[in-house]
């Protein structure tokens, strides 16, 4: 999927590394050892146009013509997933897809689309060319879902994660992004979290985690304003009200206004 394959799987439709070799730079692009992007369909290497989708070759048409721009960065998104639909078929049964690679399974925002893999492991780490594996305690199943047939973090765990590993700021925009795309339920979701924090001794001494909880509203509209928010919060400004309401002297509404 995603216009991306391994060498084993087009060897499966009869091309040999030969041929997949003679084919990047034409029409395929080389993600890392043993592993292909579709650029184009091709009249000249037709056997590699069955990996190819409709709507992956239309966002890289659109990305060429308007540069680095939405389109080119949700092309990085399916390349990246892409690798890490191929690399979740090999990885052993302990380890699990997460952090930001989670985070756009579940189409949550991220900052940047990671260059390598993200997998945790409960009982080993190690960073490579394709991945990099975190050695972190996880339940499993409780704490994980199916992805294609390959393990990933639930999506609560998914920002617990990232506010433990990575920064307040984007572990906010990640949990408010969760929690507005289902109001219904948020609550659930900050219980699930929790439940998760007094299972994980890193989550449980973790001061980003417990700032997680405590600015994590779902009504930042934005990433930027949930960012915004967590400086405004970190600079000590009380009394802040999220997504207000301006009323004339009558109490009539007159606009909705983000603190």
């Amino acid at each position: 999927m995603f216009n991306v394959f391994s060498l084993q799987e087009a060897k499966a439709f009869g091309a040999e590394k030969w041929d997949v070799e003679r084919a990047v730079g034409c029409c395929l692009e080389r993600l890392y050892r043993s592993c292909y992007f579709v650029n184009r369909t091709c009249a000249k290497h037709t056997q590699f146009n069955r990996f190819a989708e409709p709507e992956i070759l239309h966002l890289i048409g659109e990305a060429a013509s308007t540069g680095k721009g939405r389109a080119w960065f949700q092309l990085q998104e399916k390349k990246h997933l892409g690798k890490a639909e191929v690399i979740g078929r090999r990885l052993s049964e302990r380890d699990v897809l997460s952090h930001e690679t989670a985070a756009r399974i579940y189409g949550l925002p991220v900052l940047t689309v990671p260059s390598k893999v993200q997998i945790i492991n409960p009982s080993r780490s190690r960073a490579g060319e394709r991945f990099i594996r975190r050695q972190r305690q996880i339940r499993q199943p409780e704490e994980t879902t199916l992805w294609h047939g390959v393990a990933v973090t639930s999506s609560v765990r998914t920002v617990l994660d990232i506010a433990n590993d990575n920064s307040l700021e984007h572990a906010v925009a990640v949990f408010d992004a969760l929690l507005r795309s289902e109001p219904n339920k948020a609550p659930a979701y900050k219980h699930s979290a929790r439940e998760l924090i007094d299972a994980n001794v890193k989550f449980a001494a973790s001061l980003r985690v417990v700032k997680l909880m405590e600015y994590s509203t779902g009504l930042a509209e934005s990433y930027g304003e949930s960012v915004c928010m967590v400086t405004v919060r970190n600079l000590g400004v009380k009394g802040l009200v999220q997504q207000a309401n301006i009323v004339d002297e009558n109490g009539e509404f007159v606009a909705p206004l983000t603190a």
